[in-house]
């Protein structure tokens, strides 16, 4: 009999083991639907993958496991949403190799930092920056604004060969958008970076070319996508620990200014916007912006999940966090959060009942 039990706690003791083990190492995708009232048609079906907190950690060889879940995903754009690289077990070399295979998806990337970028070797993350902005878009307080072509426009070349100007400005002259068939190639829309800010005379001439070409062709930017900084959030960090009831307005200002100066003067309709930032814990902030849908990591689903209570613990939020996964919807608006549990671990590299994962948002028009 006590042979029988020291058998019996062996084999539990081995479950934990695998369990912890397989929890931390396999990667999942977990599927939303965002239902909005008045979205542009030519958004309906938009699907964004959000790739968040991979903190330089390894899935298989070569990434293998997201590799397998991300191979046949259709989607339109990627939005990487911070703590990509961690500063306690640095891995550039699996930043690298996890950007390669995001891009095979050949759709337009967008990447925010989180807190662990913030503490990484300036000039290392700088070179980090420098291999990709050719073809990632990095956003710090920025926004990015799409034009798509509607379907009744098949007469409109957004990107032609003879109106060089008009392919000049893409993200500021320095990005192509994916030939890939999707609501975002170049065949259906173009974007760029605050084109109201560019100074020189060069790109001012740019500027009166693109407010041209948006006149002519009656077209207006449909997206806007801003992505904020760990500055920016760490301005207002009392809003997150000791102070939550401080006066909000200046982080909400500084989002809400972005919004509307990344915009040409000609735009007449209303964008779809989002909001990309790592941090979670501050939804009473980004809730009264003018986001109508914000995505953030951070909080690793509460690391330890327990059955009917949620997540254990999560930076920022302490003991039984409520903000660590899943989609919240505004009490106060139409804005909704989306939190992803992410992918990696830092110092504590153990989860359980909490699969790492990638999440896939596609945007639905009840028209």
């Amino acid at each position: 009999m006590e042979c029988f039990f020291q058998i019996l706690i062996i084999g539990f003791i081995n479950y934990i083991v695998l369990t912890i083990y397989y929890n931390g190492k396999s990667v999942g995708i977990t599927k939303y639907e965002i239902i909005e009232k008045e979205l542009d048609e030519r958004l309906d079906g938009l699907k964004i993958l959000q790739v968040s907190d991979l903190q330089s950690d390894i899935f298989g060889k070569n990434q293998s496991k997201i590799k397998e879940q991300i191979k046949d995903l259709d989607i339109d754009i990627i939005v990487i949403t911070g703590d990509f690289i961690d500063r306690n077990h640095t891995r550039y070399d699996v930043a690298d190799e996890t950007m390669e295979l995001l891009l095979t998806k050949n759709v337009p990337i967008i990447f925010i930092e989180g807190n662990h970028e913030t503490c990484l070797d300036k000039r290392e993350y700088a070179n980090f920056i420098k291999r990709w902005e050719s073809k990632v878009v990095f956003l710090f307080d920025e926004a990015i604004n799409f034009i798509l072509k509607s379907s009744d426009d098949s007469g409109i070349s957004l990107v032609s060969n003879n109106q060089v100007d008009e392919a000049k400005f893409l993200m500021n002259i320095k990005q192509e958008i994916s030939s890939k068939n999707t609501k975002l190639s170049k065949n259906n829309a173009i974007y760029f970076k605050e084109i109201n800010k560019l100074q020189n005379t060069e790109n001012r001439l740019i500027n009166d070319d693109l407010n041209d070409v948006l006149q002519k062709k009656h077209l207006d930017v449909s997206l806007q996508i801003v992505g904020i900084s760990e500055e920016l959030i760490n301005k207002n960090r009392d809003y997150n620990r000791n102070n939550p009831v401080r006066n909000h307005s200046q982080i909400i200002q500084e989002i809400n200014s972005i919004y509307e100066d990344s915009l040409g003067e000609e735009n007449k309709n209303k964008p779809y916007r989002i909001l990309l930032t790592h941090e979670p814990q501050i939804w009473s902030i980004y809730e009264k912006t003018k986001a109508d849908l914000t995505f953030a990591g951070h909080s690793h689903g509460g690391q330890f999940r327990i059955p009917f209570i949620g997540g254990l613990y999560s930076p920022e939020q302490g003991i039984f966090p409520k903000l660590t996964n899943g989609v919240i919807k505004s009490d106060i608006g139409k804005n909704k959060l989306v939190i992803s549990r992410g992918l990696g671990n830092s110092r504590f590299p153990i989860r359980l009942l909490n699969n790492p994962e990638l999440v896939v948002v596609e945007l639905k028009s009840t028209n």
